[in-house]
């Protein structure tokens, strides 16, 4: 069967009423769409500025290296003087995601990304909104119906961040403050350069969790990959589940790191 595109006119509108259809029943990520769920005007706009994009938005890293890190600007530069809130984010997120496993979108520009740039994509635009509104006392919960998106809450300043299912690599890179939770497992990178805040992973991490994190605080409940803490200056790593043992500790580890209750590197 062909694949739909953009000739198809698939729009936002759409796609939100091919899942407010669904009423009734759960979508994988449980959120239920009803018939009075509609998309706002500012949800719409913030959808369609995203699917409008380029796509490969400028950041600068180095997929082969622990050293590589993102960049935000130019994505925080397409939402200047757009109004939306939290709600709306939250609302577009599995609709992103409908149009990522669909492979249709309403520009012809998302359809000619790889899938690792499109996830990417997915995670820069989705960081960059968020930061650029959240607050201390707020919760932004991410529903992306099973996709492992990568640098979800990037810089992120403050507030929560849950993440209902797997995620991909460098969640929380660079983060401020706040507080992310992922429900469920957790890519490689997880937490690199971050400078403060606490970062929960209920499953299992990637290899370099903590590389080069400063301050704050990772907990991870199920197992952790490689190198962890590599290159750490500071802050904390608790385990609950094992660290690999291949390579284990990172080298230069200097967050305090926790397995099981047990501190596993120098003091």
């Amino acid at each position: 069967m062909e694949k739909q595109n953009h000739k198809d006119d698939i729009t936002v509108k759409h796609i939100a009423d091919a899942r407010r259809k669904s009423e009734g029943e759960d979508s994988p990520d449980g959120i239920e769409y009803k018939k009075t769920n509609k998309i706002t005007a500012n949800a719409e706009a913030l959808l369609l500025l995203f699917e409008e994009a380029p796509g490969n938005f400028s950041f600068s890293l180095d997929n082969y290296s622990s050293f590589g890190n993102v960049d935000l600007s130019k994505a925080s530069a397409m939402l200047e003087g757009l109004d939306y809130t939290i709600e709306d984010i939250e609302f577009i997120c599995p609709l992103i995601a409908y149009s990522y496993k669909k492979k249709c979108y309403a520009s012809k520009n998302l359809n000619f990304l790889r899938e690792k740039d499109l996830k990417e994509a997915i995670g820069i635009f989705l960081s960059a909104a968020i930061n650029k509104i959240i607050k201390k006392t707020d919760t932004v919960n991410i529903y992306l119906l099973g996709i492992e998106v990568d640098y979800l809450g990037s810089y992120l300043p403050c507030g929560n961040l849950i993440i209902h299912g797997n995620v991909g690599k460098m969640t929380g890179t660079c983060m401020e403050n706040g507080i992310i939770i992922i429900e469920g497992n957790a890519g490689t990178n997880t937490g690199h350069q971050m400078k403060n805040g606490i970062i929960i992973i209920e499953g299992n991490a990637g290899i370099n969790t903590g590389c080069f994190m400063s301050e704050g605080t990772i907990i991870v409940g199920g197992n952790v990959g490689d190198f962890t803490g590599e290159l750490s200056y500071g802050g904390k790593i608790d385990v609950y589940g094992k660290i690999t043992t291949v390579w284990g500790i990172g080298q230069d580890a200097r967050a305090a790191i926790f397995c099981k209750g047990k501190r596993v590197n120098n003091q």
